[in-house]
């Protein structure tokens, strides 16, 4: 739904601040006085180690500024190891106000806007908004189509760079690609990008499991959770999103394995809920995300389904970007736009 309304005070709705003083003049300065009266919620998570960029056109994936923006997030609590697809969920409060419409965006020509996110209308815990999306993830059918090959479709942007052999950046820029993926069992298949018009298709060889993928079925969602578990006793909740966001992309979770891998990120310590909002594909979702010293990574799931439709990166230090862009910003995304079952390669389901 699109709103007339000013968005700084729409903004300043959500987030009353008091004030001994208002300032008498427009009506935007005051929304930016009651706006950046907020505190900035502070971290103690390990710092966030950040992998090379490849020499030719590695793409960082995306994310958003919560905090900056003065949007009320409610830190999450544990919860117990029990089966919460077998309890009644928690629902999901409305939110505060209309979700926002992000302006249109041409990936290729300059930095995306942040996205804009809605606080429910009373306070959500980390577990809370994770138990009510496993509990809709364990609900749902199989994912649609037959055959040996996994089907993915997604829309990507971030920006490349171009080194030396010694690692110094000559060049850099902005990307934006559409990618669909067949991938059998053993991970080989095909994959296809289009980017600038250009069309390039590459047979994979058969590949590794992404960590964190639970390969072996089983007869519960704690069971499931046990195996995901193992080995990952001392894992930071950076690390966590990174793996379920490595395997969401890597394989299609069965209902059991997405439900399990999301009441495991309901346990996390350092996790935030954002509220409602609107995707890169214009989809409407809710959001969490965790914060290392560098990266914000910020996560946006189908309440409905609970199914991941969007994952963003922040730069919050310029030791978290090789390139020159303001602090903080979003320097990458994921948009999952498909996925199924197809018999063979170049099929759709």
């Amino acid at each position: 739904m699109r709103t007339t309304r000013h968005a700084l005070e729409r903004l300043a709705d959500q987030n009353p601040v008091v004030t001994a003083h208002r300032d008498t003049g427009s009506a935007e300065n005051q929304a930016l006085a009651e706006i950046f009266g907020h505190s900035r919620d502070t971290y103690d998570t390990p710092r966030h180690s950040r992998a090379p960029v490849l020499v030719a056109a590695a793409m960082t994936a995306a994310i958003t500024i919560a905090g900056t923006l003065g949007i009320a997030v409610v830190r999450g609590s544990g919860n117990d190891g029990d089966d919460k697809s077998a309890q009644s969920a928690f629902v999901l409060p409305d939110a505060s106000a209309s979700p926002y419409e992000l302006a249109p965006f041409d990936g290729a020509a300059g930095m995306p806007s942040p996205l804009m996110f809605v606080a429910f209308d009373r306070p959500v815990t980390s577990s809370d908004l994770f138990g009510s999306l496993a509990a809709s993830a364990a609900s749902q059918p199989p994912d649609r189509g037959e055959g040996r090959f996994e089907y993915f479709n997604t829309r990507e942007w971030g920006f490349y760079t171009l080194q030396t052999q010694d690692g110094e950046v000559f060049d850099h820029g902005i990307a934006e690609s559409t990618r669909e993926d067949w991938r059998a069992a053993d991970g080989s298949g095909r994959t296809v990008t289009t980017e600038d018009g250009r069309i390039d298709a590459v047979e994979v060889p058969p590949q590794p499991a992404a960590p964190g993928i639970v390969v072996a079925q089983t007869d519960s969602v704690d069971e499931t959770r046990r195996l995901l578990r193992e080995g990952k006793a001392q894992w930071t909740s950076t690390q966590w999103f990174e793996a379920y966001i490595a395997s969401w992309a890597a394989k299609i979770l069965s209902p059991m394995e997405q439900a399990a891998y999301l009441q495991e990120l309901g346990e996390l310590p350092n996790v935030e809920v954002a509220g409602e909002v609107t995707d890169r594909a214009g989809r409407s979702g809710v959001a969490a995300s965790t914060s290392s010293a560098d990266i914000r990574t910020v996560l946006i799931f189908d309440p409905g389904t609970g199914a991941l439709l969007d994952f963003e990166r922040i730069a919050l230090s310029t030791s978290a970007v090789e390139v020159p862009v303001p602090i903080p910003s979003t320097v990458g995304y994921t948009v999952f736009l498909d996925r199924g079952y197809t018999p063979a390669e170049g099929e759709r389901p």
